[in-house]
């Protein structure tokens, strides 16, 4: 991988997420990312099937609010992820997160 740095990765059963403390995201049109979607099993991971995309959401009232999805067929190898932020998203205290 060619990505340094920190990374995130989901494993094991159970609620895959990850959420921010509140971000000041206004002045801001999008959300940009590295992924890369395991399409395979291995000791570190386990493949995303059907049905458990990736998920990214934003929340300004504790209410999650679907941003955008990624598949594991079409993230297979790691890319640089845009999500454009709505404006309602462009805010002063906005949680985002990323779940399977």
């Amino acid at each position: 991988s060619a990505t340094t740095g920190a990374a995130l990765y989901f494993s094991g059963s159970g609620t895959k997420q990850a959420v921010t403390h509140p971000l000041d995201l206004r002045g801001l049109y999008g959300i940009s990312f590295t992924l890369q979607i395991v399409t395979y099993s291995s000791q570190r991971c386990s493949e995303v099937t059907s049905g458990n995309e990736i998920r990214v959401y934003y929340s300004t009232t504790g209410e999650w609010i679907e941003l955008a999805s990624f598949s594991g067929r079409k993230f297979a190898t790691e890319i640089t992820a845009t999500v454009p932020l709505p404006i309602q998203a462009r805010a002063q205290s906005v949680s985002i997160r990323v779940a399977e």
